[in-house]
Protein backbone atom coordinates (compact mmCIF):
# COMPACT_ATOMS: atom_id res chain seq x y z
CA UNK A 1 0.00 0.00 0.00
CA UNK A 2 2.67 2.51 0.45
CA UNK A 3 4.38 1.77 -2.70
CA UNK A 4 1.37 2.61 -4.38
CA UNK A 5 0.48 5.35 -1.94
CA UNK A 6 4.03 6.78 -2.70
CA UNK A 7 3.74 5.99 -6.73
CA UNK A 8 0.45 8.55 -6.84
CA UNK A 9 2.03 10.85 -4.61
CA UNK A 10 5.09 11.34 -6.95
CA UNK A 11 2.73 11.70 -10.16
CA UNK A 12 0.81 14.40 -8.72
CA UNK A 13 3.64 15.92 -7.57
CA UNK A 14 4.82 15.47 -11.39
CA UNK A 15 2.07 16.93 -12.72
CA UNK A 16 1.77 20.09 -10.83
CA UNK A 17 5.21 20.76 -11.44
CA UNK A 18 4.96 20.43 -14.59
CA UNK A 19 2.63 23.56 -15.09
CA UNK A 20 3.84 25.85 -17.83
CA UNK A 21 3.20 29.67 -18.06
CA UNK A 22 -0.52 29.14 -19.42
CA UNK A 23 -1.30 27.04 -16.61
CA UNK A 24 -4.73 28.86 -16.04
CA UNK A 25 -5.89 29.43 -12.40
CA UNK A 26 -7.37 26.16 -10.63
CA UNK A 27 -10.95 25.71 -9.76
CA UNK A 28 -10.62 24.31 -6.01
CA UNK A 29 -13.26 22.37 -3.92
CA UNK A 30 -11.03 21.35 -1.18
CA UNK A 31 -11.20 21.61 1.15
CA UNK A 32 -14.72 21.65 1.23
CA UNK A 33 -17.39 18.72 1.04
CA UNK A 34 -19.96 20.34 -1.57
CA UNK A 35 -18.52 20.98 -5.39
CA UNK A 36 -18.47 24.00 -7.39
CA UNK A 37 -20.80 24.70 -10.37
CA UNK A 38 -17.74 26.41 -11.98
CA UNK A 39 -15.67 23.52 -14.41
CA UNK A 40 -11.81 23.88 -14.99
CA UNK A 41 -10.91 26.04 -17.96
CA UNK A 42 -11.42 23.79 -21.07
CA UNK A 43 -8.30 22.38 -22.67
CA UNK A 44 -6.69 22.23 -19.60
CA UNK A 45 -5.92 19.42 -16.54
CA UNK A 46 -6.13 19.65 -12.98
CA UNK A 47 -4.95 17.51 -10.19
CA UNK A 48 -6.40 17.44 -6.23
CA UNK A 49 -4.27 15.78 -3.67
CA UNK A 50 -4.40 15.55 0.13
CA UNK A 51 -4.96 13.56 3.80
CA UNK A 52 -7.84 13.14 5.50
CA UNK A 53 -7.94 12.18 9.67
CA UNK A 54 -10.93 10.45 11.05
CA UNK A 55 -9.97 9.14 14.21
CA UNK A 56 -7.37 6.49 13.83
CA UNK A 57 -7.90 6.00 10.30
CA UNK A 58 -6.48 8.33 7.20
CA UNK A 59 -7.05 8.46 3.93
CA UNK A 60 -5.38 10.16 0.81
CA UNK A 61 -7.74 11.07 -1.97
CA UNK A 62 -6.48 11.93 -4.85
CA UNK A 63 -8.84 13.55 -7.98
CA UNK A 64 -7.83 14.19 -11.57
CA UNK A 65 -10.37 16.95 -13.58
CA UNK A 66 -10.25 17.72 -17.22
CA UNK A 67 -11.86 20.59 -19.16
CA UNK A 68 -13.30 19.78 -22.21
CA UNK A 69 -15.84 22.67 -22.39
CA UNK A 70 -19.33 22.44 -21.10
CA UNK A 71 -18.09 18.91 -20.04
CA UNK A 72 -15.86 17.65 -17.16
CA UNK A 73 -14.77 14.34 -16.51
CA UNK A 74 -13.47 13.61 -13.17
CA UNK A 75 -12.02 10.28 -11.79
CA UNK A 76 -10.86 9.78 -8.12
CA UNK A 77 -9.66 7.61 -5.82
CA UNK A 78 -8.25 7.10 -2.03
CA UNK A 79 -4.48 6.11 -2.29
CA UNK A 80 -4.51 4.96 1.42
CA UNK A 81 -7.01 2.13 0.90
CA UNK A 82 -6.28 0.67 -2.13
CA UNK A 83 -5.24 -1.99 -1.24
CA UNK A 84 -8.30 -2.69 1.44
CA UNK A 85 -11.16 -4.85 0.60
CA UNK A 86 -13.95 -2.20 0.25
CA UNK A 87 -11.66 0.25 -2.12
CA UNK A 88 -13.16 2.15 -5.19
CA UNK A 89 -12.60 4.14 -8.21
CA UNK A 90 -15.05 7.17 -8.19
CA UNK A 91 -15.67 8.72 -11.72
CA UNK A 92 -18.23 10.50 -13.44
CA UNK A 93 -19.15 14.00 -14.75
CA UNK A 94 -19.82 17.62 -14.05
CA UNK A 95 -21.98 19.67 -16.65
CA UNK A 96 -22.15 23.70 -16.90
CA UNK A 97 -25.50 24.17 -17.46
CA UNK A 98 -25.52 28.38 -17.07
CA UNK A 99 -22.76 30.54 -16.89
CA UNK A 100 -23.32 34.26 -16.13
CA UNK A 101 -21.61 37.38 -14.65
CA UNK A 102 -20.36 36.23 -10.77
CA UNK A 103 -22.34 33.08 -11.04
CA UNK A 104 -22.91 29.69 -12.47
CA UNK A 105 -25.47 26.66 -12.18
CA UNK A 106 -24.08 23.25 -13.06
CA UNK A 107 -25.10 19.43 -12.65
CA UNK A 108 -22.65 16.30 -11.32
CA UNK A 109 -23.29 12.90 -12.34
CA UNK A 110 -20.81 10.10 -10.80
CA UNK A 111 -20.86 6.99 -9.32
CA UNK A 112 -18.08 4.80 -7.89
CA UNK A 113 -16.49 1.16 -9.15
CA UNK A 114 -15.98 -0.95 -6.06
CA UNK A 115 -12.28 -2.43 -6.42
CA UNK A 116 -13.42 -5.24 -3.80
CA UNK A 117 -15.90 -6.91 -2.82
CA UNK A 118 -16.68 -5.23 0.27
CA UNK A 119 -17.83 -1.90 -1.46
CA UNK A 120 -20.88 -0.65 -1.80
CA UNK A 121 -22.30 0.79 -5.39
CA UNK A 122 -23.51 4.22 -5.36
CA UNK A 123 -24.94 6.55 -7.76
CA UNK A 124 -24.92 10.31 -7.71
CA UNK A 125 -26.96 13.36 -9.36
CA UNK A 126 -26.63 16.84 -8.08
CA UNK A 127 -27.61 20.53 -8.83
CA UNK A 128 -24.76 22.78 -8.07
CA UNK A 129 -24.81 26.23 -7.99
CA UNK A 130 -22.33 29.31 -7.09
CA UNK A 131 -22.13 32.96 -7.10
CA UNK A 132 -19.76 35.59 -5.95
CA UNK A 133 -20.71 39.03 -4.89
CA UNK A 134 -19.19 42.25 -6.24
CA UNK A 135 -17.58 42.22 -2.37
CA UNK A 136 -15.45 39.07 -3.23
CA UNK A 137 -18.16 36.62 -1.04
CA UNK A 138 -18.46 33.36 -1.94
CA UNK A 139 -21.96 31.52 -1.83
CA UNK A 140 -22.11 27.84 -2.94
CA UNK A 141 -25.35 25.28 -2.99
CA UNK A 142 -25.43 21.69 -3.79
CA UNK A 143 -28.74 19.25 -3.59
CA UNK A 144 -28.88 15.94 -4.87
CA UNK A 145 -29.71 12.32 -4.93
CA UNK A 146 -27.85 9.36 -4.13
CA UNK A 147 -28.60 6.06 -4.52
CA UNK A 148 -27.23 3.32 -3.04
CA UNK A 149 -27.08 -0.48 -3.58
CA UNK A 150 -25.43 -3.41 -2.65
CA UNK A 151 -25.54 -7.59 -3.72
CA UNK A 152 -27.59 -6.32 -6.71
CA UNK A 153 -30.30 -4.53 -4.85
CA UNK A 154 -30.82 -1.09 -3.86
CA UNK A 155 -29.74 -0.19 -0.15
CA UNK A 156 -30.43 3.14 0.40
CA UNK A 157 -31.66 6.47 -0.97
CA UNK A 158 -30.67 9.52 0.18
CA UNK A 159 -30.73 13.50 -0.42
CA UNK A 160 -27.63 15.11 0.28
CA UNK A 161 -28.01 18.92 0.38
CA UNK A 162 -24.99 21.33 1.44
CA UNK A 163 -24.22 25.39 1.54
CA UNK A 164 -20.67 27.22 1.96
CA UNK A 165 -19.46 30.81 2.57
CA UNK A 166 -16.26 31.61 1.27
CA UNK A 167 -14.81 35.21 2.46
CA UNK A 168 -11.72 36.69 0.98
CA UNK A 169 -8.69 37.55 3.30
CA UNK A 170 -5.81 39.35 1.95
CA UNK A 171 -5.03 38.85 -1.43
CA UNK A 172 -3.95 34.93 -1.59
CA UNK A 173 -6.10 33.65 1.57
CA UNK A 174 -9.77 32.60 1.40
CA UNK A 175 -12.00 31.85 4.77
CA UNK A 176 -14.86 29.28 4.06
CA UNK A 177 -17.87 28.12 6.71
CA UNK A 178 -20.13 25.11 5.80
CA UNK A 179 -23.05 23.06 6.85
CA UNK A 180 -23.86 19.70 4.94
CA UNK A 181 -27.20 17.63 5.65
CA UNK A 182 -28.73 14.53 4.66
CA UNK A 183 -32.32 15.43 4.18
CA UNK A 184 -33.69 12.02 4.54
CA UNK A 185 -31.61 10.95 7.83
CA UNK A 186 -29.34 12.92 10.62
CA UNK A 187 -26.41 13.24 8.80
CA UNK A 188 -26.03 16.58 9.90
CA UNK A 189 -21.91 18.30 9.45
CA UNK A 190 -20.36 21.72 10.16
CA UNK A 191 -16.86 22.66 8.87
CA UNK A 192 -14.22 25.23 7.58
CA UNK A 193 -10.71 25.68 6.44
CA UNK A 194 -8.95 27.98 4.31
CA UNK A 195 -6.93 28.34 1.15
CA UNK A 196 -4.06 29.56 0.55
CA UNK A 197 -2.84 30.74 -3.22
CA UNK A 198 0.89 29.65 -3.43
CA UNK A 199 1.18 30.78 -6.85
CA UNK A 200 -1.46 31.95 -10.00
CA UNK A 201 -1.95 27.98 -10.63
CA UNK A 202 -1.44 26.54 -7.45
CA UNK A 203 -3.59 26.48 -4.18
CA UNK A 204 -2.95 24.57 -0.52
CA UNK A 205 -5.58 24.49 1.91
CA UNK A 206 -6.76 23.07 5.23
CA UNK A 207 -10.13 21.93 7.00
CA UNK A 208 -12.11 20.13 9.64
CA UNK A 209 -15.38 18.68 9.43
CA UNK A 210 -17.11 17.68 12.79
CA UNK A 211 -20.78 15.45 12.61
CA UNK A 212 -23.55 17.40 14.83
CA UNK A 213 -24.82 13.75 16.14
CA UNK A 214 -21.69 12.73 17.51
CA UNK A 215 -18.48 10.70 16.22
CA UNK A 216 -14.61 11.89 15.24
CA UNK A 217 -14.46 14.63 13.33
CA UNK A 218 -12.09 15.07 9.83
CA UNK A 219 -8.83 17.11 9.61
CA UNK A 220 -7.56 17.62 5.96
CA UNK A 221 -4.94 19.09 4.19
CA UNK A 222 -3.86 18.89 0.79
CA UNK A 223 -3.15 21.23 -2.79
CA UNK A 224 -4.94 21.99 -5.84
CA UNK A 225 -3.23 22.62 -9.32
CA UNK A 226 -3.74 23.34 -12.55
CA UNK A 227 -0.72 21.52 -14.88
CA UNK A 228 -2.34 23.70 -18.06
CA UNK A 229 -3.27 22.47 -21.65
CA UNK A 230 -2.68 18.90 -22.83
CA UNK A 231 0.29 18.34 -23.81
CA UNK A 232 2.13 21.22 -21.99
CA UNK A 233 2.01 23.22 -24.80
Amino acid sequence: MRARFGAVVVGLAAALGGATARADAPVPERPAQSRTAVLVKSGTVEAEGGVAVTGGSVAAPVLLKIGLGRVEPRIGVDAAGLATPGSALTGGAKLGLWRGKGGALGGWLGTNVPLGDGAAWVGQAHLLGTTRTEGGLLLQGNLGVDLGAAGGRPAAVGVPAAALLGAPVGKRWVVLGEGTAELRGRGWTLGGGARWSVTRSLRLDVGAHWPLGGGPGTLTAGLVGNAGAWGGS
